[in-house]
């Protein structure tokens, strides 16, 4: 679903701001449209379930997703070991970071 060109839009490129672009069009609407969030679900974003089997700590993990990112930002300065090795793989419909990649973390000064 991820990768439906009905969907998104080139798909299988990498863009960072993919949501947010969107997220800042409907904030912007003037239909009363309400933003998307990460723990929105609907018929075409499955990350939490949908329906009656939607994720009730949903809201939990994303603030705790939140705040692992912000201390290891905050805290470390990273570096990939081999700039060339393949930092993902395609499992099924998901792309998964790759177990190969190396990184170092150097607690920032």
């Amino acid at each position: 679903m991820g990768y439906d060109e009905k969907i998104y839009q080139n798909p299988m490129d990498f863009d960072g701001f993919r949501f947010v672009k969107s997220n800042l069009a409907k904030s912007n609407n003037t239909n009363n449209e309400e933003a998307s969030s990460f723990v929105d679900t609907s018929d075409t974003w499955h990350f939490f379930g949908h329906g009656k089997v939607t994720c009730p700590g949903r809201f939990y993990s994303s603030t705790l997703m939140k705040l692992v990112a912000v201390h290891i930002l905050s805290t470390y300065d990273m570096e990939i070991v081999d700039k060339a090795a393949p930092r993902s793989k395609m499992w099924r419909t998901t792309n998964n970071p790759s177990k190969d990649v190396r990184v170092i973390f150097r607690p920032k000064a």
